[in-house]
């Protein structure tokens, strides 16, 4: 985790006034972060962080904003903490954006259920990658040698390739995929798309295009200096993406279904970022995309029978 993000020197201005909430819903290695950053440079989209991966919060941010109120009970400890990320982390035209993902939801339900039931999004911005092959690499190598983040430094630990340990975290993708998809579905929810792909090649044509769908007016003036992160992909994510697919396709043509099933989702994934249907999104202004109403509460209530629908098919 990029601890530094998360310190008092980008915090704003303490925010009181109504608040207009959205979630960054995404994956693990889908560039959230990148992405998180290109919303917070504008000055008007908040400052979409991992505030409620709690895990983690409880070391880096909790202390920081609750240490002087010496509450005892530690739900209380993190209801504050909430309230008072929303006032820091809030920018200075109202909106709060929060980055989530299906594992800090899980935990949300189970041990913080007043925190989840607070979350009220007007909207909802889903970030994925279309190439989930690279994705699955990606958090592989994250996984196995525990840098989530470049370090800058030449002292990466040394991995070799390992087909099964790529196939499981592709499972866990598509699951998570799945995951997100029931969500939409049971609540007729219609998500903001993006794709990391698009992002990461023209940022400000994709940013100006989600604040236009949020009715964010753009100004320049606001933009704020926010670092950026170095990229972690390298030649060597490219081999293994390589040999990946070459083993899996081998397989596949000696009749193992599984292959051949990751196979066909490993290309629908990549249609659907090129589709006609979810660029027609992009561009159809007439497509509401505000939660209103019920939306929010719709949206909980979908996630709790998402949720229990994915653990039971894990299990099965």
């Amino acid at each position: 985790m990029a601890d530094h993000f998360y310190s008092k020197d980008f915090d704003f201005d303490p925010w009181h006034g109504s608040r207009h909430t959205y979630l960054l819903a995404t994956l693990p290695r889908a560039g959230s972060t990148y992405c998180a950053v290109q919303f917070w440079r504008t000055g008007l989209m908040g400052a979409p962080l991992e505030y409620l991966n709690l895990q983690d919060m409880k070391r880096v941010l909790v202390p920081r904003l609750v240490r002087a109120r010496q509450l005892e009970d530690a739900d209380d400890t993190l209801c504050a903490y909430w309230q008072d990320v929303k006032r820091i982390r809030t920018s200075q035209n109202g909106v709060f954006g929060c980055k989530i993902f299906m594992q800090s939801l899980y935990v949300l339900m189970r041990n913080h259920f007043s925190i989840f039931q607070d979350l009220k999004p007007e909207y909802v911005i889903y970030l994925t990658r279309k190439d989930v092959v690279a994705q699955a690499v990606s958090l592989s190598r994250a996984m196995r040698s525990s840098e989530w983040f470049a370090s800058g430094s030449d002292s990466s630990v040394a991995l070799d390739f390992d087909f099964d340990h790529i196939d499981k975290c592709l499972g866990l993708i598509f699951r998570q995929l799945s995951f997100w998809e029931d969500v939409f579905a049971r609540s007729e929810t219609r998500p903001v798309r993006i794709f990391y792909e698009d992002l990461n090649s023209n940022p400000e044509l994709v940013v100006a295009s989600i604040m236009k769908k949020m009715g964010i007016s753009g100004d320049p003036s606001r933009a704020i200096n926010i670092p950026g992160l170095q990229r972690q992909s390298d030649q060597t994510s490219q081999i293994w993406r390589k040999l990946y697919l070459e083993a899996l396709r081998i397989r596949a043509a000696e009749s193992d279904e599984s292959a051949h099933s990751k196979l066909s989702r490993i290309e629908a994934v990549a249609l659907l970022g090129n589709s006609s249907e979810v660029a027609g999104e992009r561009e159809d202004e007439t497509l509401e995309f505000r939660l209103d109403g019920d939306a929010p509460s719709n949206l909980r209530t979908a996630m709790c029978a998402s949720m229990i629908s994915s653990l039971i098919l894990e299990g099965a």
